[in-house]
């Protein structure tokens, strides 16, 4: 990424973004804190007793009452009494991981604007797409919904995958009421992306800066021209020179602004 860039991004956000964490977070960190502390000293406890209950069985009687007889039932125990406690302290875990980003996620998204976490999924809108390749599999993690001032904004972090498990995209999708009218079907990519959807057609635009980044795909040039104005042809190609969107596809589709960025990362989490 430019260093330019990075420059801005520290310059906006860091007294900023302290100044309101401080804020904000003072009271509820403690409480979750408090939480955390109480939730690993249980998890930590299971296992000393775990060994203890095993060496009590191995040693706790003498040899001779048979004990050895008996030791592959013992191990049986032992394993199923392990998993059991694994399992008891990774649920305790996911549990506190949710109570947590209810409290600090909701409060970082408030920074920007009128954000929340929310439940549900998309499944039947992202289906019908043609942002993605075909895909038998959607999963979804985490949903964030609200408003930057006039402008709704949806963020949904999926996973889409084919039957055979091979991942067709994993990131985020943003999803943006367009004010104007769109009746056909748009697709952006970067150059270095080859999926053609069917029934599209490449259009080019004879601007060689962004036709150096981009390619444009749809199901009428005219809508295309008509969506894809001179500012923001100028102000995507700004993005590419900066280093910023490799990861980033962009369709006009379903009336919205529809952005995936395709990522490794667990965002929310």
């Amino acid at each position: 990424m430019n260093k330019e860039y990075k420059n801005i991004q520290n310059n906006i956000f860091t007294a900023e973004f302290k100044n309101f964490c401080r804020k904000e977070f003072k009271n509820n960190i403690k409480s979750l804190e408090i939480t955390r502390l109480c939730y690993l000293s249980a998890s930590i406890a299971v296992f000393p007793l775990l060994f203890l209950v095993i060496w009590l069985e191995i040693y706790g009687e003498d040899i001779s009452t048979g004990i050895l007889s008996n030791f592959a039932l013992t191990v049986i125990f032992d394993i199923i009494a392990f998993i059991l406690s694994c399992w008891c302290i990774f649920s305790v875990a996911k549990l506190y991981k949710n109570d947590a980003k209810k409290v600090i996620l909701t409060k970082l998204l408030s920074f920007t604007g009128d954000f929340k976490r929310t439940s549900g999924h998309d499944r039947d809108y992202t289906k019908k797409l043609k942002l993605f390749k075909p895909y038998d599999k959607y999963y979804c993690d985490d949903k964030i919904k609200g408003s930057y001032g006039l402008l709704k904004i949806e963020i949904t972090e999926i996973e889409l995958k084919e039957s055979s498990g091979n991942k067709v995209f994993g990131g985020l999708l943003v999803k943006i009421p367009y004010p104007k009218k769109i009746i056909k079907e748009t697709i952006i990519q970067r150059n270095e992306k080859k999926y053609v959807p069917e029934g599209f057609s490449k259009i080019d635009f004879e601007i060689p800066e962004f036709d150096e980044y981009y390619n444009v795909y749809s199901t009428d040039p005219v809508e295309t021209k008509y969506l894809l104005n001179s500012k923001f042809i100028k102000r995507m190609t700004q993005f590419a020179k900066y280093g910023i969107g490799n990861n980033i596809s962009i369709s006009f589709e379903q009336g919205n602004l529809n952005i995936s960025i395709e990522s490794g990362k667990d965002w929310f989490e």
